[in-house]
């Protein structure tokens, strides 16, 4: 006859969790630890480039112009990485978020004399947002 070992019958993790805890080797898990709740930082972000892209239609309407259509196009992809970012089930949020970041700063440094002010205020955001998510 073999002998059975703790292993076999499943207590050997029942047994050895108490002991990793103490040692600090194993750290506490709690369902809230193990989830990411919605980012609100993130979601400020994406509202941002929506709002500046209705601005900036306005602007350039009741100028007799037509807005260029890469503007908004850019602003929607800065929203809509941000959004994806802000989501707890996004797997690439660090690199949704540098990206949306990235896109706000130059979108923001080409209209800075119109709409450039609140983008570069929210890619700061977006930065920080990526920074907490890398490190």
């Amino acid at each position: 006859m073999i002998p059975r070992c703790a292993l076999d019958e499943g207590q050997l993790p029942a047994l050895t969790e108490p002991l990793l805890r103490r040692s600090g080797n194993l750290p506490s898990v709690s369902s809230d630890s193990t989830r990411r709740r919605w980012d609100a930082l993130a979601l400020v972000v994406a509202a941002v480039p929506l709002v500046m892209g209705v601005l900036y239609v306005r602007i350039i309407q009741s100028q007799g112009n037509d807005p260029l259509p890469w503007v908004l196009v850019v602003l929607g992809l800065a929203a809509a990485l941000a959004f994806y970012a802000s989501t707890p089930f996004a797997s690439g949020s660090p690199v949704a978020i540098a990206l949306a970041a990235a896109l706000l700063i130059v979108m923001g440094i080409l209209g800075i004399f119109s709409i450039g002010l609140p983008l570069l205020v929210a890619g700061a955001a977006a930065t920080a947002v990526a920074a907490r998510r890398s490190g």
